[in-house]
């Protein structure tokens, strides 16, 4: 911010103090586009001599002053009322998603609940399959030892 930015913002905020009117105004002022308000204007152009600049110098100073303005919102702490808006619908959508992500957690848990398929279910059937694997490999084992014995038998020479 430059020193006409504080000069502006100190007599606003003095004039302030006197009279709650202009807070309004400024409210009404902004929402407008910074413009409609003559009390306002005028106190603009002490600061700001614009008003007898080209259309393009015009709408530099007044970008200028825009973004001035978010400067000093900032530094006190304000949100834009847009950025507010913008931020509730942001968290009325998260707050949609979440619902309906819960949702979808509790149907997928009574899904597994209702087939057996909860995780002792689970686990239960991991040994389940472990031990019949390993009931397997023993007959597995087994049937290759009976064939080695019997091969070597018919090959006429004994274990």
């Amino acid at each position: 911010m430059d020193a006409n930015d504080f000069e502006f913002w100190s007599r606003f905020f003095q004039a302030a103090a006197e009279n709650r009117k202009q807070m309004d105004a400024l409210a009404a002022w902004v929402r407008q586009g910074f413009k409609g308000v003559e009390e306002m204007n005028a106190l603009l152009m002490r600061f700001y001599p614009f008003a007898s600049a080209s259309d393009e110098d015009r709408e530099a100073a007044a970008a200028r002053f825009r973004e001035s303005f978010r400067e000093m919102a900032r530094m006190w702490g304000w949100v834009p009322l847009e950025e507010h808006r913008e931020v509730l619908k942001a968290r009325k959508e998260l707050e949609r998603k979440v619902s309906e992500q819960q949702a979808t957690i509790d149907r997928l848990r009574r899904m597994l609940d209702d087939t057996g398929s909860g995780q002792a279910d689970l686990f239960q059937r991991f040994q389940d399959l472990m031990v019949e694997q390993g009931e397997q490999f023993q007959q597995l084992m087994q049937g290759f030892t009976t064939a080695v014995r019997d091969e070597t038998i018919r090959d006429g020479t004994k274990e």
